[in-house]
C-alpha cells in the first residue's frame, strides 16, 4: 500500500488527517519492523539460497555481485525451481512468453519473467529474475540461465515485445527458436507512422487468419495504399506476427505477449517489496499456485478423462453453430468439407489420418477445426471429437505440469548461516526526478478503464458530494440514457479474419465487416446485417420530430422565440 492510499486510509477509518510526510515515515518503520532493514536483505540472499538449494536440489538460483568502489554490491539474481523445469518440459507446450516490469519499491529494479501455458491455457510460471535495467548485458545472461534450466525442447516458440536487447538475446542463445512479436506492441509502433482506414482494415485479419493466401491478400491491400508500410514492416518487425506463418509443432496460436503481461498484473502488490521478500513472495504464491492446480488434476483423473474439460466444451460450443452444406467423401479418412459462415460457403480438405485441413487451423492449434469437427460428427462407427486433439490437452499432459511441489521453506531465522567472505551491499541506482511513481503511464492507444466517483458522504457510487441523495433528497437524480454504440470485439474480429475474408472483396464491403465486431454474432452475413443497420438508422423517421424550444428567461411568456419575433412585427 502506497503512502497515499494509508494517508487515505487512515482518515476513513480513524477520522485522522496525518501529514504525508509522518505517514511516509510511519510506513518505512512499519515495513522495516515487518521485513528487517532493507540493507540486511541483501545478505540475506545467500542463505535464500541456500535454503532452496538444501530442499529442492535440482533448481537453479543464481546470485550475482559487483565489486564497486571497495564494495560487493548486488546486480542480478536468477530463479528457477525444478517443479517448475519438470512440468514445463513434459506437461506445457514449448511456448515462452517472455517480458519484464518495473518495480517501485526502494530498489528500483526490473523483473524479467518466463512464462508459459499449460493443457488447460492457464499461465504457467517458468523462471524469475530481478537486475538493474532492461540491458542487453542483462537480457543475454536471463537467456543463458533460462536455457540452462529447460535446454532447446523441440519446436520451442519465445514470443517478446519490441525490445531490442531482449531480441537480440534471443537469436544469440536461442538460435534455432521460433521468434515471435507481440502484435499489440507492433501496430501501436506502426500507428505512429501510418494511421488510416486501410491499415485497421487490413492489418488486424492478416495477423488473425491462418491462411497464407489470404494473410497475402490484406498485404496486398497495404501494398496498394501505401507500400513504404510494407517496407517499414519488413525492415523493422522482421519476427513472426502472423497466424499464416507460425509452425505447427508449438501447438500455440497466440499473437500477443498477454501472458506475461498477465502475471504482471498478477504480482502487482509484490514489487514493491525488498528483493529477498520479492523472490520469497514469488516462491510461496508459485507453491500455493501448484497445490491447487495439482487437486483439479486428481480430479480429472479420477473421473477417467481423457481430454481436459474445457477444451471439449470449447469444441462442443464451436461445432454448435456449424451451418453445413456438403461433404464430399474421397474415402473414410479424406473429404471435401463446405461449411456456410457468416454467409459465405467455404470448401476446404480434409484429412483425418494426418490430422490436416487446409484452413491450417487444426495443425497450428492441435484442436479439429470447424471443418473437422463436421466431418467426424458425420461419420458413423464410434469416432469421437477428443481422439483426434493434440496430446498437449490431455489430462496426463495436465496431471504432469504440476506433478512436482515447489519446496516449503521456514522463516529467515532458521536459515543455515552462509558466509560468503564479504557483506553484500544494495546496488546504488540512478534516482529519477521527481516523486517516484509505482504505476506506469499508459500510451494513448491503450483502453483506460472510467472509474466511478464514490461519494465521501455515504460511500456510494456515481454521484459527488454535491448531489448526495442524502445531503439533498430533494434533488432526484438524472437517468443517463446510454447511446447505442456496439462494442468492439476482438473475438468476433479473429473470427471474421480466420473464416470470412473474400479473396475478391472490395474495401467498402471489408468496411462494414469490420463496423460489425462485437455483440451477438447473427445467422446471415454480418456485411449485410451492418448494411441493415445502416439504412435503418437513416432511413427510419424520427418518432418525436417536433422542436421544443426552451423557456425564455428575459420574458414572462413561454413562447418560443420564433412566435415572439412574430409579435414584434405585428406591433
Amino acid at each position: 500500500m502506497t503512502s497515499i492510499a494509508l494517508k487515505k486510509r487512515l482518515f476513513e477509518k480513524y477520522h485522522v488527517d496525518i501529514d504525508y510526510q509522518r505517514v511516509l515515515a510511519g510506513r518505512r518503520i512499519a515495513l522495516d519492523h515487518i521485513f528487517g532493514k532493507w540493507e540486511d536483505s541483501f545478505e540475506c540472499l545467500y542463505s535464500w539460497q541456500a535454503e532452496v538449494l538444501r530442499k529442492c536440489p535440482t533448481s537453479i538460483v543464481v546470485i550475482n555481485h559487483k565489486e564497486v568502489e571497495g564494495q560487493q554490491q548486488f546486480t542480478r539474481a536468477f530463479v528457477c525451481f525444478r517443479a517448475c523445469i519438470y512440468g514445463f518440459l513434459s506437461g506445457c507446450r514449448p511456448y515462452l512468453s517472455v517480458d519484464a516490469t518495473a518495480l517501485n519499491g526502494k530498489w528500483k529494479g526490473q523483473l524479467a519473467v518466463a512464462c508459459g501455458v499449460d493443457g488447460h491455457n492457464w499461465l504457467y510460471h517458468v523462471a524469475y529474475a530481478v537486475f538493474d535495467s532492461e540491458t542487453k548485458e542483462n537480457w543475454d545472461w536471463f537467456m543463458e540461465n533460462l536455457k540452462s534450466a529447460i535446454g532447446t525442447p523441440d519446436g520451442l516458440v519465445i514470443c517478446t515485445d519490441a525490445c531490442k536487447g531482449l531480441e537480440t538475446a534471443v537469436h544469440t542463445v536461442f538460435p534455432t527458436a521460433e521468434h515471435r512479436e507481440c502484435f499489440r506492441h507492433m501496430i501501436m509502433n506502426f500507428r505512429k507512422k501510418y494511421h488510416g482506414k486501410v491499415f485497421e482494415e487490413n492489418l488486424w485479419p492478416a495477423a488473425y487468419t491462418y491462411s497464407l493466401a489470404k494473410h497475402n491478400h490484406h498485404m496486398d491491400k497495404i501494398m496498394e495504399a501505401n507500400p513504404e508500410a510494407i517496407a517499414y514492416l519488413d525492415e523493422w518487425h522482421s519476427n513472426l506476427w502472423s497466424r499464416s506463418k507460425f509452425s505447427m509443432a508449438c501447438k500455440c496460436d497466440y499473437v500477443m505477449n498477454n501472458i506475461a503481461e498477465s502475471f504482471n498484473s498478477m504480482i502487482k502488490k509484490l514489487k514493491g517489496f525488498p528483493v529477498l521478500e520479492l523472490l520469497d513472495a514469488l516462491r510461496e504464491w508459485l507453491m500455493v499456485r501448484f497445490e491447487i492446480r495439482a487437486k483439479i488434476a486428481e480430479k480429472f483423473v479420477r473421473r477417467h478423462l481423457q481430454i481436459l474439460p474445457r477444451i471439449t466444451n470449447m469444441m462442443n460450443n464451436r461445432s454448435r453453430g456449424i451451418v453445413l452444406v456438403g461433404i464430399s467423401r474421397s474415402d473414410d479418412c479424406k473429404a471435401e468439407v463446405t461449411i456456410k459462415i457468416h454467409g459465405y460457403n467455404w470448401k476446404h480438405c480434409v484429412d483425418l489420418e494426418k490430422w490436416e485441413c487446409s484452413c491450417r487451423r487444426w495443425q497450428v492449434t492441435g484442436q479439429p477445426c470447424l471443418h473437422a469437427i463436421a466431418f467426424i460428427t458425420s461419420i458413423r462407427g464410434g469416432r469421437e471429437i477428443d481422439d483426434y486433439v493434440h496430446e498437449y490437452y490431455s489430462v496426463k499432459s495436465f496431471s504432469n505440469a504440476y506433478a512436482k511441489n515447489v519446496p516449503t521453506m521456514t522463516d529467515k531465522k532458521q536459515w543455515p548461516v552462509v558466509d560468503v567472505g564479504f557483506k553484500l551491499h544494495p546496488r546504488v541506482l540512478k534516482k529519477a526526478a521527481g516523486r517516484p511513481r509505482t504505476q506506469r503511464i499508459k500510451s494513448a492507444f491503450e483502453s483506460i478503464s472510467k472509474r466511478r466517483h464514490k461519494c465521501p458522504e455515504c460511500k456510494e457510487l456515481g454521484h459527488l458530494l454535491k448531489t448526495c441523495p442524502k445531503l439533498h433528497p430533494e434533488r432526484k437524480t438524472r437517468n443517463r440514457k446510454r447511446k447505442n454504440v456496439e462494442p468492439v470485439d476482438i473475438e468476433d474480429a479473429e473470427a471474421i479474419a480466420t473464416d470470412a475474408e473474400t479473396m475478391g472483396t472490395t474495401s467498402a464491403e471489408n468496411g462494414s465487416t469490420n463496423k460489425r465486431r462485437g455483440g451477438k454474432r447473427a445467422k446471415s452475413s454480418p456485411v449485410l446485417e451492418a448494411s441493415k443497420k445502416t439504412s435503418a438508422t437513416h432511413d427510419s423517421p424520427a418518432k418525436n420530430t417536433r422542436s421544443k424550444c426552451p423557456p425564455s428567461k428575459n420574458t414572462r411568456s413561454k413562447k418560443c422565440p420564433s412566435a415572439k419575433s412574430t409579435s414584434k412585427n405585428k406591433l
